[in-house]
Order: structure tokens, then sequence, then C-alpha cells
């Protein structure tokens, strides 16, 4: 028997399940077809799944491949990781990360990649510390800071930053965030205030082309800690949100709070009208599964832009010992969205896991903002700390091995989750689709022994002639970029425009992603 012919005696079960549940398609014909072009789309949610039996959505986890920085310089003494943003440019790689000696200062410091693996810090020549600028630090003034590199800015501020000011008496500025804006990442404008309050968190923004707008994450209360979101046309200008602080189960306490006083007088004039501007939006927070005393410390928005509305997030979930509000571990989790709006987990358990008890990131986990595509790869990287969060800067700068360091963590492209099918056979059928490509691909991971089939239906359910389960040549293996064939045709130009369902015939399967492309292999839009 040839391997085809018994893949298809072994799936010949599964394959007549599928067949019987085409029936049920009367239900969704009245549906207006998602329209997919030639966008690769993401198995995030149910938005892909009209029906399915024995295929869950299932979030996978990235291997941790060990430290790229460790804290060895004088002003890394006390701290190094938190803060992490990293930009993925096409010759560079650059990573911004705080150090912080035992002043207690938050310094922006800046380390370099060809290609995402091995990192160096860089001697700037900027910035004066203990008498030296031979040092990678870029900014010492104001605490904790973000960077971002707007491609969507004229050329002088290119690369934009938010910093928090709360250190009181070591900086006049009254407190609150600032921006600023820099045309090569190293000399920044002077700050200006956009915020009048200080959200006590990493404050991240980025530019969303799907909105036109700038949508900026930070914390709110309610009553712990939440991920806030607002929307500006412009991130150096005032914000244009009702800031707030929550620290009731009361709905109605939504309370200006500005150096300890709330209300009207709180509210900075230059931010606009406090009774008019809009409260700012809630992203993310805990649910009734969650157990008491965690909260989310920040965000880590990563847009995913080489699919169509996908966005992730890598909240540090933070678990309060019972005694101690500041007193506890932390780990990184995932939620997912479409619009960014709203963030939910596919699964509440830890994206990344703490290390072992004593290891350098055996306390607390921080997800970096943004990532590196490498190939079939996304690097992502993370600030790890062997102490829990509030044990204090007890260690000092002997043990600074103790402080952690910064780590990279290698997920598969598209693999955040996955529609996974057991050994007994699944399958899942999507909801009428509209598309413009000539052939299919598939991210799709079967190992040894399983197998993936794809069936192409009409809007009633019915296979097309030639595109039924058993027509489709079995795909066995892990692929990444897979064309889907029938009879060893994969030309379906003749159904760009007409709607389709896909059903997803799999056994032993995980399914990240599926798009139409070009002849060439490429996307059409």
């Amino acid at each position: 028997m040839n391997p085809h012919a018994k893949l298809g005696h072994e799936l010949a079960a599964v394959l007549l399940l599928a067949g019987a549940a085409s029936a049920d398609a009367g239900g969704e014909r009245g549906r207006t077809p998602l329209e997919v072009g030639c966008r690769k789309q993401l198995l995030v949610d149910e938005r892909f799944i009209e029906r399915a039996e024995n295929v869950v959505l299932t979030m996978n986890p990235p291997a941790k491949a060990g430290p790229v920085l460790l804290p060895d310089r004088p002003w890394e003494s006390a701290e190094l990781g938190f803060g992490l943003s990293i930009v993925d440019g096409a010759d560079r790689k650059e990573m911004w990360y705080w150090g912080e000696p035992r002043s207690g200062e938050v310094l922006l410091c800046l380390a370099t990649s060809s290609d995402g693996v091995s990192w160096t810090k860089p001697n700037l020549g900027l910035v004066d510390f203990e008498g030296s600028t031979a040092n990678n630090i870029v900014y010492r003034a104001l605490g904790e800071k973000f960077v971002y590199r707007d491609a969507a800015a004229p050329a002088h501020q290119r690369y934009k930053m938010v910093l928090r000011n709360a250190q009181g008496g070591r900086d006049p500025r009254p407190k609150g965030m600032y921006a600023a804006y820099s045309a090569d990442g190293l000399r920044w404008s002077d700050p200006v205030r956009v915020l009048p309050v200080e959200p006590d968190t990493i404050t991240e923004f980025f530019f969303d082309a799907r909105l036109g707008k700038y949508v900026i994450y930070t914390r709110l209360w309610n009553p712990l800690r939440r991920v806030g979101r607002i929307e500006s046309g412009d991130v150096l200008a005032p914000w244009p949100v009702r800031a707030y602080r929550k620290r009731s189960s009361d709905p109605a306490a939504y309370l200006l709070a500005v150096e300890g006083r709330s209300g009207r007088d709180a509210f900075d004039k230059n931010a606009g009208d406090p009774e008019t501007a809009p409260l700012m939006d809630e992203a993310f927070g805990t649910d009734a599964l969650d157990p008491p005393g965690l909260d989310h410390y920040h965000a880590a928005v990563l847009p995913y832009p080489a699919a169509q509305d996908a966005y992730f997030m890598f909240p540090a979930a933070f678990l309060h010992a019972p005694d101690d509000a500041m007193l506890g571990p932390v780990d990184a989790q995932m939620a997912v969205s479409r619009d960014g709006l709203r963030f939910r987990r596919v699964d509440p358990r830890p994206y990344l896991r703490l290390g072992p008890s004593g290891a350098r990131d055996g306390g607390q986990i921080y997800m970096g903002i943004g990532a590196v595509a490498a190939g079939d790869e996304i690097f992502q990287y993370y600030a790890g700390y062997a102490q829990l969060h509030g044990e204090g800067r007890r260690y000092g700068a002997g043990h600074m091995d103790r402080w952690g360091g910064i780590f990279r963590a290698v997920q598969r492209r598209d693999g955040f989750v996955s529609a996974d099918a057991g050994y007994a056979g699944g399958f899942l059928l999507t909801p009428a689709l509209v598309h413009r490509g000539t052939r299919l691909e598939l991210n799709v991971d079967t190992s040894a022994a399983g197998v993936a089939r794809v069936a192409i239906e009409d809007r009633e359910g019915k296979p097309l002639p030639g595109y039924a389960a058993e027509d489709c040549d079995p795909i066995s293996g892990n692929f990444v970029r897979k064309t889907v064939s029938w009879h060893g045709r994969d030309d379906l130009g003749a159904l760009a425009g007409r709607p389709v369902r896909l059903r997803f015939v799999m056994r032993s399967a995980k399914l990240f992603a599926f798009q139409f492309v070009g002849s060439d292999g490429r996307a059409c839009d």
C-alpha cells in the first residue's frame, strides 16, 4: 500500500465523521462571508471555528534559550533589565533596558545585535557616570522609560520615549508621564508632560496603522492592578483621557489622582476638560478563575503585523503574599485580541514559567516589549530575577548574579496559539470565507504519526467537486509554510472571490495559521 493510500485508510473514520457533519452548515448560510483576502489568518480564537469536534485551542509557550545580557557593569549593580523594549531593524537590532546603580537612579541603556542572539553593550560616550562616558547609557533624567521606533513619524521624531516622573524632590518637574523624541535614539528633546498622573508601571505605546492612531497601555486600578488603554493622535501632546485610579469596588469611584488629590483641581489644564475627556478603557484584568491577590503588573503588548487582526499581550502576573501586598512571585501570561481593545487569555497558565528557585529567573519574569523575527522563529526577550518582588535590594553590588539578567525565548513563527486535534482525530469547520489567492498554505505540525487534510466546501457545507477531504493529498510533518493540494493540484484561482468554507480534518496535529497566497507564494493583497 502506498503512503497516501495508507494514510487515507487510517483517516477513514475521521473523514466519515467530517462528511456527516457537513449538513450542519445551514445555520451559517445567511451570514456575511469573512473577507480574508491574502492575509495570514491565525487560529487564536473562535473567529474561524464555525464548528469543531475533538479540536481545542492551545497556548504554546516558547522555549527558553538562556541569558543574552547579564549585570556586569557598575551602572547595573542594583538591577538590570526591567523596562525592556526591542527594535527589530533590518541591519541592527536594538534593545533598550534599565540599568540601576546602587544610587537608585533609573538609567536608560542600549544594547545592539546583528542577529538577535549575541548582544553587545557599546560605549556611546554620551552620559557621564562616575567621571566617565565610556558606557552604554543613553539617558538618566526622570524615572522609568520606554522607547519606541516610530516608522510612521518624520525623521527627526523617528524614536519616541515616554518617561515616568515619580521621584519627588529628585526631579523638580511635577509628577506625571512625559514624552520626548529623537532622530537617532541617542540625543533626545526636552520631555513634555502628557499625563498628570504617574501610573507606577511601564507605560508603553505603538502606532496602530489599522486605527491611524497611537495606542497607549498603562496601569489602572479596579481595585487591584489592571491594564488601561488610551488612544491618541499624537503621543507627544497631552493625552486625551481622564486618567484615574480606581481603588474601590464602587463602580462610580472613578477618581483622578495626582499627588494625593482628586477631582477637577487635580486635572492638568493642558490635558483638557476632565468631565468631557473619556475615561481610560480597561484592556485586560483578572477574572473569576484567578486566585485572590493576583493582579497584572504591566502589559507588554505585541501587535503582530504579519497576520490580519492579531494582537498579543504578555502581562506580568503578580501573586501577592497574604500578609504583604508588595511581596510575591511574578511570571508572564498571554492574552489575545483581534483589535487591541480588549484582550482575553486562551489559557491562564504561564506563557513563561519561573525558573527553579534560586535561578536567575526563579522569582520574577517580565516580558520585554517587542520581538525579533528570525527566519521561521520569533525571538522574545524577558527580564528575570532570582528574588521575589518586594524582597528589596539586599544582595548589593557584590551579588549582581542574584539580580538576574535579560533572557531570550524562542517561539515558532505564528506559533503562539494553535488549534489542536488529538490522536483519535477531529475536525474544524470555518465560516464562509472570501479569498483572492491562487494557493492555500498552512502553518501546521503533525509530527510523525499525525496527518492533516483540507476540504473546500460551499456555503451549504457540500464539498466542491475534487476538493473533498478524501481528495486532499495528506500532509504529514512539521511545516511553517505548506501548500495544500488535491490529487496534485494546488491552483485555487477559480475559487477567488467565491464564498467557500474550509474543513480541516486532522489527527495528532497542531494548526497555527492558514493563508491564501499568489502563485509565487507571496501575499497578493
